[in-house]
């Protein structure tokens, strides 16, 4: 494992192990309530662990979301 992105994957595993913890308990807490909720909440998570935050946030930064049109 080169040091270089050792760094961030390692980043990117915990967050992603506290947002699914945090889905855990959001669905079990909403567990009365229809399926397709809880299946949204896994769906995020699923995604969350699949794409890196700072993936989605390069994609932003390249579809300049985040200025303002002038």
């Amino acid at each position: 494992m080169s040091a270089e992105w050792a760094g961030p994957l390692l980043d990117h595993l915990w967050q992603s192990t506290w947002f699914a913890g945090a889905c855990a308990l959001l669905a079990l807490a909403l567990r009365r309530y229809e399926a397709r909720l809880r299946t949204t909440l896994w769906a995020a998570v699923i995604v969350k662990f699949l794409v890196p935050w700072t993936a989605l946030i390069a994609v932003g930064n390249a579809m300049n979301l985040w200025s303002r049109a002038e």
